[in-house]
């Protein structure tokens, strides 16, 4: 139908075109007429022409056009009259006609003429008075008009379908004309005033469709540069542009709409016609679900385990977290969106992973854990434990599958297997040790016995010196079958304290008593401090006796004759704080974190003359711990080392104090800084 109107309104302007030519024309020859014959006339123009006797109507002759047109002859048209081929002219038509004639007027009539199969035509007819051989005549160029009045015919019966339409719809309707200005501003210089709104385009704004009238786009939108852009280039270009924008209503209400314009000719004039759809609700709900969307990339971003997810039918991928981007080794998600997830698993699991897809297709639910071995970008394999559940996505359905990275456990396992492995054969070979040692440590001492009863023996020094270098060993390998005793014990969960309350200082102060006569002979300085008189606390005498032990022991054994060790008892808030401190050879600051851990030995060159088997400061560790505190080191190479370590204090009544026994606490404290010391070799 549009096109139809171009065309209409093309022709409509090409016969004005004419009919201004043609009064022209008749004007110049007005002047000429007594000059001109007939056939000159009809000849000089190709279009559908008449010349009528103005006196009795008859008609004189006819051009080619005129001849096919009606269907008359030449010979047939000079026998009639102009009422033959226009039935519903009066006299007084054509008394006007004389009149008009008379006047010397060019007249337009639109008429109804019929062809000789009757047919009816409508005609445009435009007539003037010529003088052909000093005789009046009335010469008639005729246009054939049924197309055209069919098609505005047409276009009224449209018009009231398109006006319907136009108020009916729910989309708001601008109509507006465009203006020439190259160069000027769109809106301002451009858009015309609206010469149609819809009801649904004024109501919503609310305004009244007068107010819209007298309104132009600039007044109810707020276009960006880009949405400015585009609807100029609709425009420029002829063309359908759809773009979101924000319409103003009368109290300033922003309505988002979505746009749609459309560049058209309407009564000669360019126009525009915008179509608003009001997308409020949308935009909530894009809201929504932007948030939602963001909120569980939140997520999944922040999960520790790869998460991705998969087309469930193409396997493509449509997204996948930082874990699974670490995973894999790729950058951004974009670099996986391009693959499937074929793409990253091993060929030996293809067949699995698919027969797992088809089922999870066929399914709901959740997906068991599997095994499965994926490939990283640069080609390394990596095995992980995979789960997945099938879940709606766009217009498809899509696998969440969640991989964890196996790594780490495995060596864990492999790790925890060897370590256990480790401590139970050390167990068991201590175990098996112990009964033997304690056997020979009895038969040393009444081999002693049987020594000190001879003394009148030329070879009892000798005797005596062999017995305790036994003894000494006897005491090195207990002390090794006891730690790897109790550290397994400790590690199993079965190792108890005995918990006492007990005077912390006076505990201290007798192991320093018990090992003066020791730390004297290897050549070095021992000093006892504290600013306590006591200090109670709940412990296990026995295992603090030990830690001090091992203490001094590494202090003794890594200090150099002439060298001082203090042990110093003070109280630090809540806490018992007890400083072995030496001037001996100390820790480089390298090694200080790893000084606690099981097996490990600062310098194989330090300890090549003071054996040791690596666990007794772990064990320490995990005794002070027991009892609730901490232990820590500080030191530096060729700078001393200083333990500091501190226990909890728990106030108790005075009533209630512990009163300990001193009853053989001096022969258990020989008999443990044998064993402690058992791996010191003279200075």
């Amino acid at each position: 139908m549009q096109n139809k109107l171009k065309i209409l309104q093309q022709e409509i302007n090409q016969l004005k075109e004419e009919n201004n030519k043609l009064r022209l024309n008749l004007k110049e020859r007005e002047t000429n007429l007594n000059i001109i014959s007939k056939n000159e006339i009809l000849n000089d123009l190709n279009m559908i022409q008449l010349v009528v006797d103005v006196e009795n109507g008859d008609i004189v002759d006819a051009s080619r056009e005129a001849i096919d047109f009606y269907g008359y002859t030449r010979e047939e048209f000079k026998s009639m009259s102009i009422k033959n081929i226009n039935p519903f002219v009066s006299q007084s038509d054509i008394n006007e006609m004389k009149e008009d004639i008379r006047k010397n007027k060019i007249k337009t009539l639109y008429l109804i003429n019929r062809l000789k199969s009757g047919r009816l035509k409508d005609v445009k007819v435009v007539m003037c008075p010529i003088k052909i051989n000093d005789k009046q005549y009335l010469y008639a160029l005729i246009s054939d008009m049924t197309d055209e009045i069919n098609y505005f015919n047409e276009l009224n019966r449209s018009k009231e379908k398109y006006k319907a339409l136009f108020q009916n719809i729910n989309d708001a309707l601008y109509l507006f004309y465009i203006y020439e200005d190259e160069g000027g501003d769109f809106l301002k210089d451009v858009a015309g005033n609206f010469v149609d709104v819809n009801t649904e385009g004024y109501t919503r704004l609310g305004y009244t469709y007068e107010e819209m009238l007298n309104m132009a786009p600039k007044d109810i939108s707020r276009f960006s540069p880009i949405e400015l852009l585009h609807l100029a280039d609709s425009i420029n270009k002829n063309q359908v542009k759809n773009f979101e924008s924000v319409h103003i209503g009368k109290g300033g209400t922003r309505i988002p709409v979505d746009v749609l314009t459309h560049d058209f000719h309407l009564e000669g004039k360019r126009a525009s016609l915008i179509v608003a759809r009001d997308i409020t609700e949308r935009k909530r709900l894009e809201a929504d679900l932007k948030l939602y969307a963001e909120k569980q990339e939140k997520i999944f971003s922040f999960l520790p385990d790869a998460v991705l997810i998969v087309d469930i039918d193409s396997k493509r991928f449509k997204f996948a977290n930082d874990a699974a981007l670490n995973l894999l080794d790729y950058k951004t998600s974009e670099e996986l969106t391009g693959l499937t997830y074929y793409n990253i698993v091993h060929p030996d699991y293809t067949n699995k992973v698919e027969a797992r897809f088809e089922k999870l297709k066929a399914q709901n639910g959740v997906a068991p854990l599997n095994k499965t071995r994926y490939i990283k970008r640069d080609g390394e394999e990596v095995n992980v434990e995979v789960t997945a559940i099938k879940i709606p996505f766009d217009d498809g359905e899509a696998a969440v599958i969640v991989a964890k990275d196996m790594t780490e456990k495995e060596l864990l396992l492999e790790h925890l297997g060897l370590d256990q492995l480790r401590t139970e054969f050390f167990s068991n070979v201590s175990n098996e040790l112990r009964t033997p040692l304690n056997v020979l440590l009895g038969s040393l001492q009444l081999h002693d016995l049987y020594i000190d009863s001879d003394r009148e023996n030329k070879n009892h020094q000798k005797y005596k010196k062999t017995s305790e270098r036994m003894k000494k060993n006897c005491y090195r390998l207990l002390r090794i079958v006891n730690n790897l005793i109790d550290i397994t014990c400790i590690d199993s969960g079965f190792y108890t304290l005995n918990l006492q309350q007990y005077d912390i200082v006076e505990l201290i102060k007798s192991i320093v008593n018990s090992v003066q006569d020791y730390v004297k002979n290897q050549g070095l300085t021992l000093k006892f401090e504290s600013d306590l008189e006591e200090g109670i606390v709940v412990c296990d005498p026995e295992k603090i006796e030990r830690v001090i032990l091992n203490l001094l022991s590494n202090a003794v054994k890594f200090t150099d004759i002439g060298g001082k060790i203090i042990l110093k008892v003070t109280r630090e808030k809540d806490n018992i704080l007890i400083v072995v401190k030496d001037s001996g050879r100390g820790i480089p600051k390298e090694k200080l974190d790893f000084i606690f851990d099981r097996f490990v030995q600062v310098d194989k060159s330090m300890t090549r003359s003071h054996e040791g088997s690596g666990i007794g400061l772990s064990l320490v560790k995990a005794l002070v711990e027991m009892h609730g505190g901490k232990i820590n080191v500080l030191s530096g190479l060729n700078e001393g080392s200083e333990f500091q370590l501190k226990l909890p204090i728990k106030i108790v009544k005075a009533e209630e104090r512990y009163q300990e026994r001193i009853t053989d606490k001096h022969t258990f404290n020989i008999e443990r800084m044998y064993i402690e010391f058992s791996d010191i070799y003279n200075k």
